[in-house]
């Protein structure tokens, strides 16, 4: 009995194999070649795709001495300051189907100390032949800070950037430190140790 139950079982899965082969390849025989299709293909996905783009804390452009980031082995240490800043350009990718984007900074503190950490963008986009300005202050959330473990504890800020900032073929982002209660509190350093933009694309 035990001998038939895995014979049938064999079967079975000679079936479910035979099954995939027959459905992810076919016969081009007029040019005598195998063309293999894939099972997934984002092709076919009506909905929106939503694409992340991470950001390295050493892609972004800091000033050369400055007096509030220095590059670490983690990332940039940021003192409780908002004189200076960092800055991302970058092409906009090349499949973003338009609408707000997602950033998000992911920083880590380091010391115990309870409190709220806010950083501040300058968002905008730019075409070739158009010029540099500033295109003033754009906040998102807070983040509450306590204790620490380790180096320290890791905590993300996200802001939603309209699109209208976004239109454009070069993004171009600049972050701060609030550095000033009573909108941030926690005055000591933090480390950024990376960013992200997350968006809508076409494929």
């Amino acid at each position: 009995m035990r001998r038939l139950k895995n014979i049938a079982i064999r079967n079975l899965l000679r079936i479910v194999f035979l099954s995939i082969l027959f459905f992810s390849v076919s016969i081009a025989s007029a040019q005598n070649k195998v063309v293999v299709v894939p099972l997934f293909d984002d092709s076919v996905n009506t909905g929106p795709i939503t694409r992340v783009l991470s950001i390295p804390p050493g892609a972004m452009s800091v000033n050369n001495p400055s007096a509030v980031i220095t590059k670490m082995g983690l990332g940039l240490q940021w003192k409780y300051n908002y004189t200076e800043g960092a800055h991302i350009t970058i092409k906009a990718p090349d499949n973003y189907a338009g609408g707000d984007v997602k950033f998000s900074i992911f920083f880590a503190t380091t010391t115990a100390t309870d409190g709220i950490v806010t950083f501040f963008l300058r968002p905008t986009s730019f075409d070739p032949g158009g010029y540099l300005y500033d295109p003033g202050s754009f906040g998102g959330a807070s983040v509450p800070v306590s204790g620490k473990t380790g180096f320290g504890n890791v905590y993300q800020q996200t802001f939603v950037i309209p699109a209208s900032l976004m239109a454009k073929s070069w993004w171009d982002t600049g972050i701060q430190r609030v550095g000033q209660a009573p909108s941030e509190t926690y005055s000591d350093d933090v480390i950024v140790l990376g960013a992200a933009f997350e968006y809508q694309a076409t494929k």
